[in-house]
């Protein structure tokens, strides 16, 4: 019903700023409607995190509401990638919107070696819920198939030369992300923000990334609507810096963010003291 009024969409300008048209009988649309804005904690921290420039790879950017909003920041580039035919043309909706040179929108999944995969349909009203499934289990399942590739190919083809901040919101396909990407030289993110949901890889992805001594100290910070305490010590266990959970409530925003850039600015004073050690030692 809410579409006859809406057919192409509602343009609404977010709390960030940017320009969105947005589905307001989808999930995410219904939240920027009736609220003003959606995950108002990752965002505000992405931004905080993107201020002073550089890449910001949105791995399943959907219709590009941190990707527009990233993108506005001067000096930021935006590589958006998502697999849903559907998403990218609301994505590049979005970017016309906001008149941005800055993003670059990929239409690919991300799995650890090239190939295709199918593409599920996603649970009616949440198009974020749209996830690849390899194997018979797609093709019984329906959807569309869709190229697959390595992130590091995507980012190479790209001329990235090194990753600001990696968000990953797969729905389940966290540890392909992880695997088709050069953690230890190249393409190794500052920090990253990783979406937690039932079924997901991502608990597997973060221990897998704390078990490496050379990629134990990149920053992961889990976004979820799993609530559970269980869910939440899990994820903190594994040696993420924080475990944000949905809905989120506006009175954790400031609190959160500043706890989280005091701890970059002591990770990176640490870094350099040790640096120095090192020079002189050497």
């Amino acid at each position: 019903m809410v579409r006859r009024f809406f057919p192409d969409g509602l343009p609404l300008r977010s709390i960030w700023g940017a320009r969105v048209r947005v589905d307001v009988a989808d999930y995410i649309g219904h939240s920027i409607c009736v609220s003003g804005g959606y995950e108002p904690i990752s965002i505000c921290l992405a931004l905080e995190l993107m201020r002073t420039g550089g890449t910001f790879v949105d791995v399943g950017s959907n219709f590009g509401l941190y990707a527009c909003s990233v993108g506005r920041v001067s000096g930021a580039r935006v590589v958006a990638i998502d697999p849903s035919p559907v998403a990218n043309a609301k994505l590049q909706e979005n970017i016309r919107l906001n008149s941005l040179d800055s993003v670059t929108m990929v239409g690919a999944a991300i799995q650890s070696a090239r190939g295709l995969v199918h593409l599920e349909a996603p649970v009616a009203g949440n198009l974020g819920t749209a996830r690849t499934v390899v194997g018979l289990l797609g093709r019984l399942r329906g959807g569309c198939v869709v190229p697959a590739l390595p992130l590091d190919e995507i980012l190479f083809s790209l001329g990235v030369e090194a990753i600001r901040l990696l968000k990953v919101d797969v729905e389940g396909a966290e540890l392909e992300v992880l695997q088709g990407l050069d953690l230890v030289a190249r393409y190794r993110p500052d920090d990253i923000i990783m979406e937690s949901v039932t079924g997901s890889s991502g608990f597997e992805a973060c221990r897998r990334l704390k078990e490496r001594p050379d990629t134990r100290d990149i920053p992961v910070i889990f976004m979820s609507a799993l609530s559970d305490t269980v869910d939440k010590v899990k994820g903190l266990r594994l040696g993420a810096v924080d475990y944000v959970t949905k809905p989120f409530h506006r009175a954790e925003l400031l609190s959160r963010i500043r706890t989280h850039l005091a701890l970059k600015s002591a990770r990176e004073q640490m870094r350099k003291a040790a640096e120095d050690k090192d020079e002189l030692l050497g």
